[in-house]
């Protein structure tokens, strides 16, 4: 049984327009913006104009490019990234991209050091400019969110970009992700449950404090847990606030939870081809599937950008999700990524990508991968279809978006 997403906002066209006084900063947003527009399945492309060798592209042939764009299926978001654009510059844009049916949104990210009349000045030249018939639709705010200057922002699409940008935190922040330690279930290679941790389990979460407070030193801290027994146990010896998701619980397997991949294949052979050929949108038969993983686990990764320093104890399915959203990994690949138990993985975003540090600790554990077209645990996992299965063995020091 597969899941057919449908999503209201397919129909919308969305132009987003970056404005911004650093270009570092409109570089960042517009990574981040699509990185995340990507990772809730919204097609989304970026249009500059000038080309890898900085020739500029004409204006006339920047806006077929886009209008192009919109005619293939699905597609939602544009974002124009453009040198010396300004939000005067709104009523021309806006004019010719409606012609098309194509909304447009300006995004106004004004530095911390900008002077406080800054945000009231757009709205006087906008309002006043006789070549608009409507209202353009913009948003201008500071770096530290402070201020905030709204216009005519209608739809859904809009508001949730707009929420989005509000929400980054960039201060000197790391997140942990972690699995929670060897579990029971893992050792008799059973999916899903609330089984306890093993005797390794336990030495694992024992160390973890070791672990982080080498990482972290005297910074504060929190920790987030799903609600399941192994992650409360993994995160026990934890001296820190902990706070339990909901929405951090392991991929609900349905009638599948407690059973052996090797069980699923004899007892639900279809399910099991199904799920093989389309593991990302396949939902088990009362359970989940990937994409409503990422659909609940969007909250926490809102409050993950607010956040500073997090340290996250979950699930492999859940920690495949949340390193897809910050390493830009497609979806359909996602869930064949190996996540290893009893490995600290440390990301640290920045203006330009993301540094992953992986610490590996000493402590045996067993594997839990299963690769396509098997229904056996691959203990030594080298040499696997999907490119991104080892995507932690191969990190650089900075992963680039």
């Amino acid at each position: 049984m597969t899941l057919k997403i449908v999503d209201g906002m397919e129909n919308k066209k969305l132009c987003l327009i970056m404005v911004t006084e650093d270009e570092r900063d409109k570089c960042f947003l517009t990574q981040k913006l699509t990185r995340y527009m990507g990772w809730l399945a919204i097609r989304c492309k970026v249009f500059k104009d000038r080309d890898i060798q900085g020739i500029e592209i004409k204006f006339d042939d920047l806006v077929t490019n886009v209008c192009e764009w919109f005619k293939e299926e699905h597609t939602t978001v544009a974002i124009l990234d453009l040198e010396n654009i300004k939000l005067s510059d709104g009523p021309k844009y806006d004019s010719i991209f409606r012609r098309d049916h194509i909304d447009t949104l300006f995004v106004e990210y004004i530095g911390d050091e900008a002077n406080q009349d800054t945000l009231s000045t757009p709205l006087e030249s906008i309002t006043s400019n006789k070549e608009l018939t409507d209202p353009l639709s913009y948003v201008v705010l500071r770096k530290e969110s402070k201020d905030i200057l709204v216009n005519k922002v209608e739809n859904y699409l809009q508001t949730r970009i707009i929420f989005y940008v509000l929400n980054i935190n960039m201060e000197n922040k790391s997140i942990w992700l972690s699995r929670h330690g060897e579990s029971v279930f893992n050792l008799e290679e059973k999916i899903g449950g609330d089984s306890s941790l093993s005797p390794r389990g336990q030495k694992y979460a024992q160390l973890l404090p070791d672990l982080i407070t080498k990482e972290i030193g005297e910074s504060p801290l929190i920790v987030w847990t799903s609600t399941l027994r192994r992650t409360q146990e993994t995160a026990k010896y934890l001296p820190y606030k902990k706070l339990a998701w909901k929405a951090l619980d392991e991929l609900d397997a349905g009638v599948c939870d407690g059973m052996t991949y090797k069980e699923i294949e004899e007892e639900y052979p279809e399910d099991f081809k199904a799920r093989d050929d389309d593991k990302y949108q396949y939902r088990y038969r009362g359970g989940e599937s990937y994409a409503d993983v990422v659909n609940r686990i969007e909250p926490v990764i809102m409050e993950l950008e607010r956040q500073e320093n997090v340290l996250i104890i979950t699930h492999q399915a859940v920690l495949r999700c949340i390193y897809a959203y910050f390493m830009n990994v497609p979806q359909g690949e996602s869930p064949w990524m190996t996540i290893p138990l009893h490995t600290l993985i440390k990301l640290t975003p920045t203006t330009d990508g993301v540094k992953v540090t992986r610490i590996k600790t000493d402590i045996p554990a067993v594997s839990t991968y299963k690769e396509k077209g098997s229904s056996d645990i691959t203990s030594n996992p080298s040499n696997l279809s999907s490119k991104y299965a080892n995507i932690l063995e191969e990190v650089s020091t900075i992963q680039k978006i």
